[in-house]
């Protein structure tokens, strides 16, 4: 920002000129994390085909399960899952980054991963599968290095799968677990 006036400056004459300049500098961080996934079908001698079952990630904020996935990934030949949509620049501090949004930014973040049941019907709808119910709660913590990189803490990976015919508990600390094996 550059202004510039004619304003008497102290001792000088009427003529002198007064000139103010305000520089802004912007900082910019990222960073993300893996997070990967198998997908395995029992009793049955085909392997998992790629794009054949996919996994949704939804943000806990507040408590509540958000409405939408954050992201999903398929399976890749074999089971694999990758939800590459969490690598290196998945969290942002940008230009335009308010306080507000730099609070939220920073701190912890939970994630509920379970598998996509399709609708009876839909063309990856299989009646021949049961569907596993398996439910998976993801915690990472983000801090700002000051150096153009957000740290992100290795995933804490915790089953909190419900019992049968219980409700999903956001709050359950369930068993702590090193992958997220999910079986039909």
């Amino acid at each position: 920002e550059y202004t510039e006036g004619r304003t008497p400056a102290e001792g000088a004459g009427n003529n002198a000129s007064v000139v103010s300049m305000n520089f802004v500098n912007y900082y910019r961080a990222k960073g993300g994390f893996e997070l990967t996934a198998s997908k395995s079908v029992e009793n049955r001698e085909a392997a998992v085909s790629p794009n054949e079952f996919t996994f949704e990630v939804y943000e806990v904020i507040g408590g509540q399960l958000g409405e939408t996935p954050v992201t999903s990934a398929s399976t890749s030949a074999g089971g694999s899952v990758t939800f590459s949509d969490f690598a290196e620049d998945y969290f942002q501090i940008t230009d335009g980054t308010t306080d507000d949004q730099l609070s939220k930014l920073l701190g912890e973040h939970v994630y509920i991963v379970r598998e996509q049941v399709p609708a009876a019907g839909d063309d990856n709808y299989d009646s021949e599968l049961i569907y596993s119910g398996q439910v998976y709660k993801v915690t990472v913590t983000v801090s700002d290095n000051r150096n153009g990189t957000l740290a992100v803490t290795e995933p804490v990976i915790r089953d909190i799968t419900p019992a049968e015919g219980q409700e999903l508990n956001l709050t359950a600390e369930g068993e702590k677990a090193s992958a997220m094996p999910f079986t039909n």
